[in-house]
C-alpha cells in the first residue's frame, strides 16, 4: 500500500506543479488546471494520510532540526534580498565606469527631461532583431529614470502598416516623437539625437543665430579648416536658426535675430553700423564679439567704449607648449561665478593665437563685467607681437616675459559684459498696452575666434564654451550645460610582445594555477 501511494504521491506533486506553471505561463486558471491541482492536492494528502507515522518521525528526528535551522536562515537572506529589491527598485541607481560614459547620460539630457512639463508620446518602428532596438531600449530605460513624461509604443511595421503611413515612416529603425501637434523623426539612435529632438519639441518659438559678414569674418557656410560650419550645424540642433546678416545691406539688425555673432573681423566696421549695433545694444541686444590678434585696432576701439579693454597681445603659455606642442594655444579654465561657464569647471580649454580681454576701470551705462576664461599664472600677454609671430630676437623663438612691458599672468581671454535697459514710458492712452520692458543688454567678448572654427570646435569643451555663450545670451538657460558626446570606437592596439604575454596568461597562467594548486590539494589529502 505504502509502495503505490509513494507512486501517487509523486503523480499529485505533478499535477500540481504543471498547473502552477501553466497558470503562471497563460495568466488563466482555466477548467484543466483546476482540475489538475484538485486531482494532485488529493493524492498529496492521500500521501501524507498513509505515511503519517514516517513523517511523524523525521520531523522529530535530530537531522531534521539542523536542516529547518539551515531552511530558516535561507529564508531570512532571502527575505533580506527581496527588501534589498524592493528598495532599489524603487529608487535606482546607475553608474556608468565607460571613459566616455557610453551608458551614462549628459547633465543637458537630464536637465532636459527633469525640466519636462508636457507629456512626449514616442512611437518606435523596428525591424525584427533589430541592434537599433536594444539600443533604444537601454536609452529610453535611462531616459525614463529622469521623468515620466515619456509615453513609449512599440509598433510591428510588417504587422501595422496603418501607423506606418499615419506617421509617414520612410525608413526602418525610426522614433517619432509627436508633442502637441508637432513631430521629430529620429533614424540615427543616439542621445544626442533623441536629446535634440526633445529639445527641438519643447521649444515654444525658435530663436534666430545672425553671424554678421563683411569685415573679413568667418562664414558658417564655410567646411574648410577655417570655417564655422561645425558651429551652425551644432546650434542647429540646438533647434536655433542660423542666418548671415551684412548691416550695410539690411541697415538694421533683423527683429527675429536673438543674437548677433561677430566671428573673427578683420576688417573695420563702418560708422554706420557701430550706429546700428549702438541702437539695438540700447534697447536689449544681444552679442558675441571673437576679436584675434593683429585685428584692426579700431576694432578694439569700439569695444571700448562698452567697457573692454583689448591689449594688441598674443597670449603666450609655455606650459601649453609642453602639452600642445604650441605656447601660443594656451591653456585656460573657467573663471568662475557665471552660468556660462559653471558647467565646464576645471575643464581645460585651448584657445589657439588669441589676446587677452580685461576691462576698463569702469564700464560705461551702468554695467558690470565678469571675466568667464582665464589662463594660469604662467602665461603672460606678449606685447611685441611681431617679433613674436617672425620668431625673430629669441632663442629657438620661444619668447620671453618682460617685466613691465608684457601683460603677467593669469592672462583673461573671455569676458562678458550685461547693461541695464531702461523701460519706455508708459503710453497715455488706456486701450493701448503699455510696451514691454526691455531686458538687459550683454555683450560677450572672446580673445579669439579660432577656437570655433571647424579645425578646434570639437577639441577639448570649445563647443560647449560656444554654444553656452549662445543659448545663455538667447534667453534660452536651460540649454546652459554640458550636452551628449559623440561615442568614439578606439580599437585597442598591442605590440607584440603585449600579445604574447595576454596570450600566454590567458591559456596558460590562469588555467595552469587552480589546476595547479587542486594537485596540491587532491595529493595532500592522500598523506593525511
Amino acid at each position: 500500500m505504502k509502495q503505490i501511494s509513494k507512486i501517487l504521491g509523486a503523480l499529485g506533486l505533478f499535477l500540481v506543479v504543471v498547473a502552477v506553471l501553466g497558470v503562471l505561463i497563460t495568466r488563466e486558471f482555466s477548467l484543466l488546471y483546476q482540475i489538475m491541482a484538485f486531482v494532485g492536492l488529493g493524492l498529496g494528502f492521500f500521501y501524507v494520510y498513509t505515511h503519517i507515522d514516517d513523517i511523524t518521525a523525521l520531523l522529530f528526528s535530530r537531522s531534521v532540526r539542523y536542516s529547518s535551522l539551515a531552511l530558516l536562515l535561507t529564508a531570512l537572506c532571502l527575505v533580506v534580498l527581496v527588501l534589498i529589491n524592493f528598495i532599489v527598485s524603487r529608487h535606482p541607481v546607475r553608474y556608468d565606469a565607460t571613459r566616455d560614459k557610453l551608458f551614462g547620460l549628459s547633465p543637458q539630457t537630464i536637465q532636459v527631461l527633469e525640466g519636462l512639463e508636457e507629456t512626449i508620446q514616442v512611437t518606435t518602428f523596428f525591424d525584427e532583431e533589430s541592434a537599433a532596438e536594444q539600443k533604444f531600449k537601454d536609452l529610453i530605460d535611462a531616459y525614463k529614470l529622469h521623468t515620466d513624461k515619456l509615453s513609449v509604443t512599440f509598433v510591428d511595421p510588417y504587422r501595422n502598416p496603418t501607423a506606418v503611413r499615419q506617421f509617414d515612416v520612410k525608413t526602418a529603425d525610426t522614433v517619432v516623437l509627436t508633442l502637441g501637434g508637432r513631430e521629430k523623426k529620429v533614424t540615427d539612435i543616439s542621445e544626442q539625437e533623441l536629446t535634440n529632438a526633445i529639445i527641438s519639441l519643447t521649444r515654444k518659438t525658435g530663436k534666430t543665430v545672425c553671424f554678421l559678414t563683411g569685415h573679413g569674418e568667418k562664414s558658417v557656410e564655410d567646411y574648410e579648416r577655417e570655417g564655422l560650419s561645425e558651429a551652425k550645424t551644432a546650434l542647429e540642433k540646438q533647434s536655433f536658426t542660423v542666418e548671415s546678416v551684412r548691416l550695410y545691406e539690411t541697415r538694421t539688425v533683423p527683429e527675429d535675430c536673438s543674437v548677433l555673432v561677430v566671428p573673427g573681423p578683420t576688417q573695420p566696421l563702418m560708422d554706420r553700423e557701430r550706429e546700428i549695433l549702438d541702437g539695438w545694444l540700447d534697447t536689449g541686444g544681444r552679442m558675441v564679439f571673437m576679436i584675434d590678434p593683429g585685428a584692426d585696432p579700431s576694432l578694439a576701439e569700439y569695444l571700448g567704449t562698452w567697457g573692454f579693454k583689448l591689449e594688441n597681445d598674443l597670449v603666450v603659455d609655455l606650459v601649453a607648449r609642453d602639452f600642445m606642442g604650441d605656447y601660443a594655444s594656451p591653456i585656460c579654465v573657467a573663471a568662475g561665478g557665471h552660468k556660462i561657464t559653471d558647467p565646464l569647471m576645471q575643464v581645460p580649454i585651448s584657445f589657439p593665437v588669441s589676446r587677452s580681454v580685461e576691462k576698463m576701470e569702469s564700464i560705461p551705462h551702468h554695467g558690470w563685467l565678469v571675466f568667464l576664461m582665464r589662463t594660469g599664472n604662467n602665461a603672460w600677454g606678449e606685447m611685441e607681437l611681431r617679433g613674436v609671430l617672425e620668431g625673430k630676437g629669441q632663442e629657438g623663438g620661444v619668447p620671453e616675459f618682460d617685466e613691465g612691458v608684457d601683460v603677467p599672468g593669469p592672462v583673461n581671454l573671455a569676458a562678458i559684459a550685461t547693461y541695464p535697459v531702461a523701460a519706455g514710458e508708459d503710453s497715455s492712452d488706456e486701450d493701448t498696452p503699455a510696451p514691454e520692458k526691455p531686458e538687459e543688454a550683454m555683450i560677450a567678448v572672446f580673445g579669439d575666434s579660432d577656437f570655433v572654427s571647424n579645425a578646434y570646435f570639437r577639441a577639448t569643451m570649445n563647443s560647449e564654451l560656444f554654444l553656452n555663450t549662445v543659448a545663455y545670451l538667447a534667453r534660452e538657460e536651460d540649454l546652459v550645460s554640458i550636452r551628449p558626446r559623440e561615442s568614439k570606437a578606439e580599437p585597442l592596439s598591442l605590440t607584440r610582445a603585449q600579445a604574447a604575454f595576454v596570450g600566454y596568461m590567458s591559456l596558460l597562467v590562469l588555467p595552469g594555477v587552480p589546476f595547479c594548486l587542486g594537485l596540491y590539494v587532491y595529493f595532500r589529502k592522500r598523506h593525511l
